[in-house]
């Protein structure tokens, strides 16, 4: 895994071998990943600061932010639905998304 310092700031899939893929570049500063949990009441902070979704939490946070998309600034909807582009391995119970930058 390379240095947190060298990478663009966002959100990022951890793979279960530590590796980080880039799902969403953050674009200003008005919203986090754990507005996820803190505003759809999706997905769980893990003590680390990950945030854990199950892949029907997954589905459901597509749903919700099309739904919300009125009610959350634009940013934060187009984090939420660039990381439903992510698709959860077969057999994978959680996916561990963590924010760099």
């Amino acid at each position: 895994m390379g240095d947190s310092r060298d990478a663009t700031p966002g959100v990022y899939l951890l793979d279960e071998d530590g590796s980080r893929h880039l799902v969403h570049e953050y674009r200003d500063d008005g919203y986090e990943l754990h507005d996820v949990h803190d505003l759809l009441a999706l997905g769980r902070v893990e003590h680390g600061g990950a945030l854990l979704l199950t892949p029907h939490e997954m589905r459901l946070l597509e749903v919700t932010a099309n739904a919300q998309s009125f009610d959350h600034a634009p940013e934060f909807i187009s984090m939420c639905l660039d990381m439903c582009t992510v698709s959860a391995a077969p057999g994978v119970t959680t996916l561990r998304f963590v924010c760099v930058g």
